[in-house]
């Protein structure tokens, strides 16, 4: 496939014939009757492939000590556990970057905490565990505030939903549709325009639809433990007495049981998509 972009790149007369005798040439059995020049190229072409071969093979087998990471006697910078997932990829491949000091490991599975994860205002949680298990756990979202407060915003949360959810579904009834667009279509222009050049979200966040701005960096997970049961068979809050047991558990599955850095850092990640 690289070789085709530089082809693609200088074409000319010339290289078309002798890319034409290289593809002859590796497809045909050794010949006398084949061209030198072409032989020695395919010769070159399989010894350069062999040698990127030896260098991945020679970096794989080499200790972290002999990379220049930090070995296990070696104490890191920072820690940082990462989901194996191609969406945190990114994230740890720019953190490696940095220095050679930091060490990145990764986890999958939610990191071992099953919960179901219900935002402020939701009647319904969102489960955090592989498709095969069920939450053990029911964590709610709410405000740093009284209680009073977290009822406020929950409430209007709840209302401006409900509008939104009656608005959209009056867009996409068959009573409206015809009617609806020929009224407000032209409205929606400097939407469509803003959403094609990423400016804006095609549809909201659900993390954060329904709130003010200034409310969102108030929110907080609640994971203490309350006596009261939420169903589902999930018990409401993790309970303080498991929270050690959670991350013993958790360091032990990464192998995390010495040589701690200063900064251990657990860094997940939410996904959304768009039809």
């Amino acid at each position: 496939m690289w070789d085709i972009l530089p082809y693609q790149e200088k074409y000319s007369t010339a290289l078309a014939a002798q890319w034409r005798d290289m593809l002859e040439a590796s497809m045909r059995s050794p010949s006398a009757k084949r061209p030198a020049a072409a032989e020695i190229d395919r010769i070159m072409l399989n010894a350069m492939e062999n040698g990127f071969q030896r260098e991945v093979i020679a970096s794989l087998s080499r200790t972290p000590a002999q990379q220049g990471n930090p070995g296990p006697s070696a104490r890191p910078s920072v820690q940082a556990a990462f989901c194996i997932d191609v969406r945190s990829e990114v994230f740890r491949r720019s953190l490696e970057t940095v220095s050679s000091k930091v060490q990145t490991l990764d986890f999958a599975g939610f990191f071992g905490i099953f919960v179901e994860y219900v935002p402020l205002g939701a009647d319904v949680g969102r489960s955090h565990v592989p498709v095969l298990f069920n939450p053990e756990n029911r964590v709610h979202e709410r405000l740093k505030a009284d209680e009073r407060a977290n009822r406020r915003v929950r409430d209007r949360r709840r209302n401006r939903l409900a509008l939104f959810k009656a608005w959209k579904g009056f867009k996409l009834s068959a009573s409206s549709t015809f009617s609806f667009v020929k009224a407000v279509g032209l409205m929606y222009a400097p939407k469509l325009v803003s959403d094609s050049f990423g400016w804006s979200r095609p549809v909201p966040d659900l993390a954060i639809h329904g709130l003010d701005k200034r409310e969102v960096d108030r929110f907080a997970p609640d994971i203490g433990s309350h006596a009261h049961c939420c169903g589902h068979g999930a018990e409401q809050g993790i309970p303080e007495s498991e929270w050690l047991d959670h991350a013993e558990r958790i360091l032990r599955a990464m192998s995390m049981t010495g040589t701690f850095a200063r900064l251990v850092l657990l860094a997940g990640h939410g996904s959304s998509s768009v039809n």
